[in-house]
């Protein structure tokens, strides 16, 4: 009710039938590291896609309860649909710094991702990177998560605004079995903001979403 949308199945939904291709170099070296690319592409027959339509688009128009309501559902797109994509990726171990550094891992990727036409949900780009930390009996971890503007049906005229999160987490060892585990999403409060297109016109903010940081507690045993 409050973000005024319906999300339903789609009965008439055929299988998906797909020709894959996937690559990937990498090097590994010293000490503990990777530097690797990764390559994929699919030709896929029915592509299923989530999709986002109006009230009047999806017979809803009139209907004095929902008329202004997003209708959200699934729908298989015609013939043959290709995506494509590739994935630089990057990790290392710093032991050969000197203390209290050499208890660092870094890590970060990058990756680009194409389609024939647009598809709802598929993220044009995307970075990660991070890093840990091991002191005594602690582990501690931050990690930066940044998306592009992602579209939420099939004409592009919605999308999710670009996003960067970060994330930390961290773990306090009390015994050989036991250990006290945290987590943080979102530590800086970062908005999501779901934009839409009308016409030639410059697109305009349809929903503001803060949804703060979220904590998590717990005890993590092994026996």
């Amino acid at each position: 009710e409050n973000a005024r949308t319906v999300t339903l199945p789609n009965p008439n939904l055929k299988p998906e039938l797909s020709d894959n291709l996937s690559a990937r170099i990498a090097y590994y070296f010293e000490p503990v590291g990777i530097l690797g690319i990764n390559f994929f592409e699919n030709h896929i027959s029915g592509l299923r896609t989530t999709n986002q339509f109006t009230a009047a688009e999806f017979g809803y128009g009139n209907d004095p309860q929902f008329s202004g309501y997003t209708f959200i559902s699934g729908i298989s797109s015609p013939g043959v649909q290709w995506l494509r994509g590739m994935e630089f990726e990057y990790s290392q171990s710093l032991s050969f710094l000197p203390r209290p550094f050499s208890a660092l891992n870094i890590r970060a990727s990058y990756t680009r991702n194409y389609a024939e036409t647009i598809h709802a949900l598929l993220t044009p780009q995307m970075a990660n990177a991070g890093f840990s930390y091991r002191f005594r009996r602690m582990d501690f971890n931050v990690a930066f998560r940044w998306t592009d503007d992602t579209p939420f049906n099939i004409t592009g005229t919605q999308y999710r605004r670009h996003w960067g999160v970060v994330d930390i987490g961290g773990a306090y060892r009390i015994s050989d079995r036991l250990s006290f585990v945290f987590t943080a999403k979102n530590i800086l409060d970062d908005p999501v903001i779901y934009m839409e297109k009308f016409g030639a016109n410059s697109p305009l903010g349809r929903q503001y979403d803060r949804i703060g940081t979220l904590w998590n507690f717990g005890l993590k045993g092994a026996y």
